[in-house]
């Protein structure tokens, strides 16, 4: 995924989740993945969330951007809880995704992630 496509699709991800009644604190990424920061109502879970975000965008994305193959999201995803006394770290960590993967690459960056003190306590 390029820039552009990048950039469009995050700022449709955020559209779509308002609408959807989806709490979606931040979204942003890479050529190759993309983070969403989800607050979670007691009513909603994370598989349901996740397939309507990931169902509806990829829908959008094949009929309003261009590619050169068709794009999808592959069926798997990676979901952790967060204190709120990390949201800040959370939030500027993927804020940053842009100067962050100038340097790390995503298995980098997921070692990274699974070794970082916002998870460790899922670890166990």
């Amino acid at each position: 995924m390029n820039q552009t496509n990048k950039d469009a699709l995050c700022l449709h991800i955020r559209e779509n989740a308002k609408r959807k009644g989806i709490h979606l604190l931040n979204v942003n990424g890479w050529v190759d993945h993309l983070h969403a920061f989800i607050f979670l109502t007691p009513s909603q879970n994370t598989e349901t969330i996740i397939n309507l975000i990931k169902g509806e965008s990829s829908y959008w994305a094949n009929r309003s951007l261009k590619w050169p193959e068709k794009f999808g999201w592959q069926n798997e995803y990676f979901a952790v809880t967060v204190s709120p006394s990390h949201f800040d770290a959370v939030n500027a960590y993927i804020e940053q995704q842009e100067d962050h993967h100038r340097f790390k690459t995503f298995t980098e960056e997921y070692d990274q992630f699974m070794n970082n003190p916002w998870i460790v306590a899922l670890k166990a």
